[in-house]
C-alpha cells in the first residue's frame, strides 16, 4: 500500500493518449493528457502540489543540511493565462470509466477537447535536477466524450481524381 496523496483534477484534455500509449520516447508507451483547467477552479490542486513540493524540498535539506539552497524541480502544471495546464502520466494504462461509473471500451478513442476527471497520486521525488512532484495517473472518468476512429485514415469524402495541388516535378531521364 502507498502512503501517496491522491486529489481529482477537473478538466478538458488537450494531448489525450489514454487508448493507445505515446511511444515517442518510451519504447513501453506512456499514456498521459494535458488537462486545461480555468486558473479560479485549479487553485486548490496547484496548492496540494505545491504542498507535496515543499515536503519534499524540506526533506532534501535534512538529508543534505550543509547545502543552502535545495533546487527546485519545474512543475508539473503551467499557467497560460487565464488557462492552468495540468500534465499527467502513468506507465500503466489508467481506469477509464464514463460518468456511470461503467469502463469505456477500450476500442473508443478519446480526442482532444473531451472533458474529464483525472484522480492523480502526487508523487513527490528528489534527484539531480531538484525536488518536485509527478501527477501520475490513476482513473479517469469521462464528462463529455469527443470520440474519433484513430484508425489514421481522412474523415474527408473522396472527391474525385482531380486536385487543387500541384502535381509532382518529372524528373529528366538521362
Amino acid at each position: 500500500m502507498n502512503n501517496f496523496k491522491k486529489i481529482n483534477i477537473y478538466g478538458t484534455g488537450r494531448y489525450v493518449y489514454l487508448g493507445p500509449p505515446d511511444t515517442q520516447f518510451d519504447k513501453d508507451g506512456i499514456y498521459h493528457v494535458t488537462l486545461e483547467v480555468p486558473q479560479d477552479k485549479a487553485q486548490e490542486a496547484i496548492k496540494e502540489i505545491d504542498a507535496a513540493v515543499d515536503k519534499e524540498i524540506s526533506v532534501a535539506q535534512k538529508a543534505r543540511p550543509n547545502e543552502k539552497t535545495v533546487k527546485r524541480a519545474s512543475t508539473p502544471y503551467t499557467k497560460e493565462g487565464a488557462i492552468v495546464t495540468f500534465k499527467v502520466k502513468s506507465k500503466f494504462k489508467p481506469l477509464i470509466v464514463d460518468r456511470r461509473n461503467k469502463e469505456l471500451d477500450p476500442k473508443i478513442a478519446i480526442w482532444k477537447g473531451t472533458t474529464m476527471w483525472a484522480e492523480v497520486e502526487l508523487r513527490g521525488y528528489n534527484k539531480t535536477m531538484g525536488s518536485g512532484c509527478s501527477l501520475c495517473i490513476t482513473q479517469i472518468q469521462i464528462d463529455h466524450l469527443i470520440k474519433g476512429t484513430g484508425n489514421g485514415s481522412s474523415h474527408f469524402p473522396d472527391r474525385g481524381e482531380d486536385s487543387s495541388l500541384p502535381p509532382p516535378e518529372k524528373k529528366a531521364v538521362y
